[in-house]
């Protein structure tokens, strides 16, 4: 009896970890990309994007003409923000997005029909005024929950700000010795 009784105390012990966890969560969204495609998109408008390793050393001159942005598809149809939420961007917009053994690099090239209507008058990092400016920013899923991730944005002049998670803080940030 004393046995019986000792597993059992094992067996609750044990599970009730496993019981504490939260179930995993399965999301429904596109699949992943079939090469050579980059981005796949279901009808609600969800895009899952396959980043490509890079084929040769990037070099960061912001021409964009290394012979991997000729053959690697880019992706883009995005929606604008700005003054009209949900519509089709006005302007045509290619990005890529590659990676080696230590970082992700995102590329654009954004094209600009009409340099008038630019909104461009902050560069200060992570200023608050910055969301009034034109942008382009990526974030991240790393939780895969649509609701978490890192990211970045940049403006036309410059300016940057950085997205942190609401789960995690950012790594601390590495210095190489020069």
């Amino acid at each position: 009896m004393l046995r019986l009784s000792l597993v059992l105390v094992c067996i609750v012990v044990l599970a009730t970890p496993a019981l504490a966890q939260p179930p995993v969560q399965s999301i429904d969204g596109p699949p992943v990309p079939v090469p050579p495609e980059v981005i796949s998109r279901d009808d609600e408008g969800q895009a899952t994007v396959r980043g490509i390793r890079l084929p040769a050393p990037l070099v960061f001159d912001g021409r964009l003409d290394e012979a991997f942005y000729r053959d690697v598809k880019s992706f883009g149809d995005f929606i604008q923000q700005d003054p009209f939420e949900g519509k089709p961007a006005t302007d045509k917009t290619e990005v890529w997005v590659f990676f080696d053994d230590t970082n992700v690099y995102v590329s654009a090239r954004m094209w600009e029909s009409d340099r008038s209507k630019r909104v461009a008058n902050e560069m200060r990092r992570d200023s608050f005024n910055l969301y009034n400016n034109d942008t382009f920013g990526v974030v991240f899923d790393t939780f895969y929950d649509r609701r978490n991730g890192y990211g970045f944005s940049v403006k036309a002049l410059g300016g940057i700000a950085l997205i942190k998670s609401r789960r995690a803080q950012l790594p601390p940030r590495r210095v190489e010795p020069r």
